[in-house]
């Protein structure tokens, strides 16, 4: 297609990098995409849109290189102390759906939300759907900071011809494994998952000194393969 010239393409892109509203960000995906020579529909697939609408936003910048929605965007109904409240509550508790947040704005603050409301509201102050990471649950600050410094006593003590190995291992499996998505309510996506499942027992040593690594794989790991792998590391450091 390319009917965009040099420089507004590249002031889309531009744009595109800084955007935080979400609606001028997907108005500003629909016109680089089909300036690329995609199909309304298949633009509309990708962004989750209509082809109707996906057509009017290409129509209203070509007409006028309009990107912004005609209200503009609705004011927040909380105000900014309000705001910054709410944004504190919600990086200390963690909530699973839009609208358990809906309702305990209506119980502070007495303010209605509906579910896309709110959903933009967290969209515009920088909250997203994700999973937390998971860290150890029994995680002992004062033994770790213990065992940090008699790491790093131990390191200032060694001879010139010593070294510190650390080991581990890890044993990835060759199968499916199932992740968040957008998915339309009432429909059931499905991933195939193989057959049989293949997994690698892999051992492995890394001198923090040096940074070598020593590599060992098994079949299977027991006192056999175990001592399998220190006679290699021992190999490694004649």
């Amino acid at each position: 297609m390319n009917f965009l010239s040099h420089d507004q393409r590249t002031k889309l892109i531009s744009q595109h990098k800084l955007e935080r509203d979400k609606r001028i960000y997907d108005r500003i995906k629909a016109v680089l995409l089909y300036d690329r020579g995609w199909s309304y529909s298949r633009i509309a697939d990708v962004l989750l849109l209509s082809d109707e609408g996906v057509r009017q936003h290409i129509l209203d910048y070509q007409n006028a290189q309009k990107l912004k929605p005609e209200n503009g965007g609705s004011e927040s109904k909380l105000t900014k102390n309000q705001s910054e409240e709410l944004c504190n509550h919600l990086q200390q508790h963690v909530y699973l759906y839009v609208k358990d947040i809906v309702v305990y704005v209506k119980a502070t603050y007495q303010i209605d939300y509906t579910v896309s409301g709110m959903t933009h509201w967290l969209e515009q102050h920088q909250f997203s759907y994700k999973k937390p990471a998971v860290v150890p649950g029994k995680a002992n600050r004062e033994a770790q900071e213990k065992w940090i410094a008699e790491y790093e006593q131990l390191k200032k003590g060694l001879l010139s011809n010593e070294t510190i190995c650390f080991i581990d291992g890890v044993h990835p499996t060759h199968n499916t494994v199932a992740d968040y998505g957008w998915i339309k309510v009432g429909e059931r996506k499905e991933r195939p998952s193989n057959t049989g499942r293949s997994r690698l027992n892999i051992s492995a040593s890394i001198d923090m000194l040096n940074k070598k690594v020593v590599l060992h794989e098994d079949k299977t790991l027991n006192t056999a393969s175990t001592l399998a792998f220190f006679k290699k590391i021992e190999e490694a450091y004649p």
